[in-house]
């Protein structure tokens, strides 16, 4: 599948990936339906890499190259068993922003301040600028389509 893919500073490349498999009972895989392009791209191009990691990521081991696309909706494709509140064919949009939900901020609510945040599309294995994408079927990764229409 093609995918778009961020090495680093103004070299942005589309490439064949290998489809994402091994997804945990946990875990959706979607196909993207449309992608937005947003300052913190465009950032990351011009001078970057400033969010996507060298290193790898301290909560999601994700390291450069990146498949881009942190604002994106989708269908979902295949669910995993453990998730119950999608289905095949739903439509949704991605709430970005991973991190641990047993850490100091996300016991308070105050998920987004997490030290070990990450980012779909910026410091996760899979953005949405691809065919089909990764990621995990709770409330806090995805939306139903009443949050994202077409």
């Amino acid at each position: 599948m093609k995918a778009v893919r961020y090495y680093g500073r103004k070299d942005i490349r589309v490439e064949t990936v290998k489809e994402p498999g091994g997804f945990r009972s946990d875990q959706l895989l979607v196909r993207p339906l449309w992608t937005g392009i947003c300052g913190t791209d465009l950032h990351e191009y011009i001078a970057g890499p400033i969010v996507t990691p060298a290193t790898p990521h301290v909560f999601t081991a994700a390291t450069l190259p990146q498949i881009l696309g942190h604002e994106f909706s989708a269908e979902v494709v295949e669910v995993g068993k453990d998730v119950n509140h999608l289905k095949r064919g739903d439509r949704i949009s991605v709430q970005p922003l991973v991190m641990p939900m047993n850490d100091y901020y996300s016991r308070r609510g105050l998920n987004h301040l997490s030290e070990k945040m990450g980012c779909v599309g910026l410091s996760w294995d899979w953005g949405g600028m691809f065919d089909q994408r990764r990621g995990g079927g709770d409330d806090r990764a995805c939306r139903r389509r009443a949050v994202c229409r077409r």
